[in-house]
């Protein structure tokens, strides 16, 4: 990947060979429609926020809750694993291979998807880049889980083991790094709080519910009640709710 100063340099050349190729003012005209496009377009959505732009946050204070109607009420909790990947190539991820990596690892994503329910997935983040890497070029995902035995499962899966063989096996990926980590929280462990903010993270997963007729998928997102001002109050609703269960 490019950095900025590159792009400004790739787009002052193209302007020069626009004013040598091209008439004086089809070259200067170009440039100027495009900027005015802009602005009418953020001049147009400013008056339209929540209603025609930024439909996705959910105003006000929410919290995500981590039901605690389990069959195992041992077990019960949330599991984060953190995938990343980092391209150790000066000209990004094209020459690394990356976009095969990428196909390898919506194949996964899309796996776990399908079997949601039997392995405990409950969602992830979309693709997360940092912005302090000035060499090289690295995404992070936050995938979040029910258990460690769901997850371990997924591991042994048709598109893990995939994959794996590919990225160890086939020496396709000599300038791609991978690495995760795994954290887990048992109930009343985990807090959150999103203000006016969209879905995200543990609040854009699913929620697997054990109930009589068998699971259901839930949004794990509630209201932040006025009396939940710290995060300790926010933990001990759902220690409060378990006991009332």
């Amino acid at each position: 990947m490019f950095r900025v100063s590159t792009w400004l340099a790739l787009g002052s050349l193209l302007q020069i060979l626009s004013l040598v190729f091209l008439p004086l003012r089809l070259s200067g005209l170009a440039p100027i429609l495009l900027l005015l496009q802009r602005f009418v377009k953020a001049a147009r959505e400013s008056r339209q926020i929540y209603t025609k732009v930024f439909r996705d946050v959910r105003l006000g204070r929410w919290t995500a809750v981590i039901p605690s109607k389990r069959a195992d009420q041992k077990e019960a909790g949330v599991v984060m694993f953190v995938l990343g990947a980092r391209v150790n190539h000066p000209q990004g991820r094209l020459p690394a291979n990356g976009r095969q990596l990428g196909n390898l690892y919506d194949d996964m994503w899309q796996e776990a998807d399908t079997n949601r329910v039997k392995w405990g997935y409950l969602g992830r983040t979309p693709m997360l880049m940092s912005t302090n890497d000035e060499k090289g070029f690295t995404m992070i995902w936050l995938s979040y889980w029910r258990d460690i035995q769901g997850l371990h499962q997924f591991s042994k899966s048709t598109a893990h083991i995939t994959g794996q063989k590919a990225y160890q096996g086939d020496n396709k990926f000599p300038h791609i790094g991978i690495m995760h980590e795994l954290y887990y929280a048992r109930k009343d462990s985990t807090e959150t709080l999103y203000n006016n903010f969209p879905p995200f993270g543990l609040g854009a997963t699913k929620l697997i519910v054990d109930g009589e007729d068998g699971p259901t998928l839930e949004d794990p997102l509630i209201p932040d009640a006025k009396n939940w001002s710290t995060m300790f109050e926010r933990m001990k609703r759902e220690r409060e709710s378990s006991d009332e269960a």
